[in-house]
Parts: structure tokens; C-alpha cells; sequence
């Protein structure tokens, strides 16, 4: 076997460092893991690597969506958990900002019931944060309503001190025509 035969590839790593996990009941933990520092890896290797981010990736989104839309479904008050002071909310155009202004919104929507069902779930990681960007598209049926409201809502999850995500930035758009 001559040099040639093997491509090296280089890319970021650091020392084996756990990033955050997502914790999303006292029962569920999802762990999140992102490589970044210089190591060289074979195409082989390289391929194997991006196919665990993906899969952690898609994991911790789908995790995190199915958790969020249970909380806003059924319990929306518990919502707050998941922001922070300096978290923005972006809902129908107006921008909130701050964990208290989030939830006082939250709670003062005009429904008091409602039932997310959930199309698509995209995610791709933020190796400058150590976090991840989560995009959703779906509807939602309103009680006492017969017709469902298409919906997108971006999520960027950043980690915590504590090790685990919080939501920095949500953007909700109800899709009308």
C-alpha cells in the first residue's frame, strides 16, 4: 500500500470533552457531543464522524421538539424553563426579549389549548456555539377549532453552564395561503 491510497483528511477536534446534554425530564438526558481541535482521519473515518454528528444531531432536535411542543401542548407555563434572561423570541414579527417577557407572552396567547402535530424536523449543529439549529414546520389545531394553522418555528439551542441547552433565539411564524 503506496501513500496515495490513503487520503488524509484534517479536521477540528479537541481533547475527548463532553459538551452539554439536554436534559428534558428527570427521566430523559440526551448527551450532545461536538469534536473540534486538529486531528487527521482517513476519508473513511472522516465519513464515520460526520454520520455520529448527524445522527447526535438529529437526535438532540428531535428530542428537544418532541419536549417542547409537549410542554407548550400541556403544561405551557413550563415553558420559561427552557429560556434564559438574554433569550430572544421572535412571534408573528414581534420581538421579545428575556425569559419573564417570553413567558408573560406565552401565557397571554388567546387560546388556552391547543395540539401541535409536527411535518418536519431539520437540524444541523453550530460548531461556533456548541449549539444547534433546529427548524420545524407543522400545524396546530386550536380547541372548539375544526381547521389546522401551518406553522415554522427555528429554534437556536446554546449550552448552558449547568450542561445542558437553553433557547437563545425562537422565531414563530404562522404560514397562511
Amino acid at each position: 500500500m503506496n501513500d496515495h491510497s490513503i487520503q488524509k483528511r484534517q479536521h477540528y477536534i479537541d481533547s475527548p470533552q463532553h459538551y452539554p446534554s439536554i436534559t428534558l425530564t428527570s427521566h430523559v438526558t440526551v448527551h450532545y457531543y461536538f469534536n473540534f481541535g486538529l486531528v487527521e482521519t482517513t476519508e473513511e473515518e472522516e465519513l464515520e464522524r460526520k454520520d455520529r454528528m448527524e445522527d447526535q444531531t438529529e437526535l438532540v432536535g428531535k428530542t428537544f421538539v418532541g419536549h417542547y411542543y409537549h410542554l407548550f401542548d400541556n403544561d405551557r407555563a413550563s415553558l420559561s424553563s427552557l429560556y434564559q434572561p438574554t433569550s430572544m423570541l421572535t412571534f408573528e414579527g414581534q420581538k421579545i426579549f428575556g425569559v419573564d417577557d417570553i413567558s408573560t407572552k406565552f401565557n397571554q396567547l388567546p387560546f388556552d389549548q391547543c395540539r401541535h402535530m409536527i411535518s418536519t424536523i431539520d437540524s444541523q449543529p453550530c460548531p461556533s456555539t456548541g449549539g444547534l439549529l433546529i427548524f420545524v414546520s407543522g400545524s396546530l389545531q386550536l380547541a372548539g377549532e375544526d381547521h389546522h394553522l401551518r406553522f415554522s418555528q427555528m429554534f437556536h439551542l446554546i449550552p448552558t453552564p449547568r450542561g445542558s441547552f437553553a433557547v437563545q433565539n425562537d422565531i414563530f411564524r404562522l404560514n397562511y395561503g
